[in-house]
C-alpha cells in the first residue's frame, strides 16, 4: 500500500508504505535511499506464506495459476537458524488453507547469504517436489528482504531451471516434456547433460506474510 501526503506548512512530500497492509514506514523524497533497515529481533523459527494468489509475475506465463500446478494455497518458507551472515531455511508446500502439507516433504535450501534484512541463496542444484512429483532443478536461487520488523518478506524472487523429464512422464502420461512446457507458454532449453528438456522458471511475489502455524522442519515423508 502506498499513500502520498503533504504535511501542512512544509514542502516535504513523503510516502507511507506497508508490507501486505501491515506496519507503516515513512520515507521522505528528499532523503537518500539507504536501503531497508536491519531487523532488531531474530526471525529464527518463523514461517512465512507465499500465497500463490499474490505471485505477480511468472516465467513461463502459463504458471500464473500456480495452485493448479503445485496444489495447495502457497509455499511456506521457514527460518531454521539465523546466525552471523547466514540463514538456514527450508521450503514446503502448504495445504488448501495455508497449513503445512504433511503429505509433502520439506526441502532444505542452501545456506543463504544474510545481510540483515536481505537474503540470497547462491545458485545450486536440488530436487524439489511439485504436486507430489520430484523435479530436478538446476541453478536454483531464492532472494528477498525481510521487512516490517520480520512480519513479512518483500520482493521475493525464486528462479531456476527445471528438468521436465520425470515430471512429464509421471504427471502427464505419454506427453513429451517439451509439449508440457509449450502448454505453459515456455520454451525448452538444454539441461546440464545436454538433453533439451529443461525450462527456465521464475516467480516474483511482492510480499509473503508471517504466519503463526505449526511447522515441522524435518518432515521428509512424501505422500500419504
Amino acid at each position: 500500500m502506498r499513500l502520498s501526503f503533504r504535511l501542512p506548512g512544509l514542502l516535504v512530500v513523503g510516502v507511507l508504505s506497508s508490507c501486505g497492509g501491515m506496519g507503516l514506514g515513512l520515507h521522505s523524497d528528499h532523503v537518500p535511499d539507504v536501503g531497508p533497515s536491519p531487523l532488531l529481533d531474530t526471525i529464527e523459527g518463523q514461517t512465512f506464506l507465499v500465497d500463490f494468489a499474490d505471485v505477480q509475475h511468472t516465467v513461463p506465463s502459463g504458471l500464473a495459476n500456480l495452485a493448479s500446478v503445485f496444489g495447495g494455497k502457497g509455499l511456506l518458507l521457514h527460518v531454521i537458524v539465523e546466525e552471523g551472515a547466514h540463514l538456514d531455511m527450508v521450503v514446503a508446500l502448504s495445504d488448501e488453507v495455508g497449513q503445512q502439507n504433511v503429505c509433502e516433504p520439506v526441502q532444505a535450501l542452501p545456506s543463504s547469504d544474510w545481510t540483515n534484512p536481505n537474503f540470497y541463496t547462491s545458485p545450486t542444484s536440488t530436487e524439489l517436489s511439485v504436486g507430489g512429483e520430484p523435479v530436478w532443478e538446476e541453478s536454483f536461487e531464492l532472494e528477498g528482504v525481510f521487512a516490517d520488523e520480520g512480519y513479512c518478506v518483500e520482493d521475493l524472487r525464486l528462479s531456476g531451471t527445471f528438468d521436465m523429464r520425470d515430471l512429464a512422464a509421471d504427471a502427464f502420461g505419454d506427453e513429451e516434456a517439451c509439449a508440457v512446457v509449450e502448454q505453459l507458454n515456455g520454451t525448452c532449453i538444454p539441461c546440464a547433460d545436454g538433453q533439451n528438456t529443461c525450462v527456465e522458471i521464475e516467480l516474483n511475489a511482492a510480499y509473503a506474510e508471517r504466519v503463526d502455524i505449526p511447522f515441522e522442519p524435518l518432515l521428509g515423508t512424501s505422500g500419504c
